[in-house]
């Protein structure tokens, strides 16, 4: 939406009307997801598990949990090293924690 803003601006639409396309588009998707929450059906009984098959499910979780008792967190398995993981939760974190900081600064910013 700020893509929009910006480039509306570029193309000499006033500041005081900058936000009507992003309202409409922003109000079509509301009525998008009111649509879509309207045509979601309960799912039909035939497609529930009998109370035999829900244990017979459980039953054979417990037995797989049972033979990968080796299992780290995760389900990363113990050949895979600890330097790996760390590296791909940097990987993921870094941009995270920069989005979380630039949010907050603006905020700070806003809200001052």
């Amino acid at each position: 939406m700020n893509y929009l803003r910006e480039y509306q601006l570029e193309h000499g639409v006033p500041r005081a009307q900058v936000y009507d396309i992003t309202a409409y588009i922003l109000c079509g998707l509301l009525a998008l997801g009111f649509i879509c929450n309207w045509l979601v059906k309960p799912v039909a009984e035939r497609h529930f598990m009998s109370d035999a098959e829900l244990e017979e499910e459980r039953r054979r979780a417990h037995d797989a949990t049972a033979r990968n008792a080796t299992t780290r967190a995760f389900g990363i398995g113990s050949s895979v090293s600890p330097a790996l993981v760390a590296g791909a939760w940097l990987l993921v974190g870094i941009p995270i924690l920069w989005g979380v900081w630039i949010t907050l600064g603006k905020a700070w910013v806003l809200f001052r």
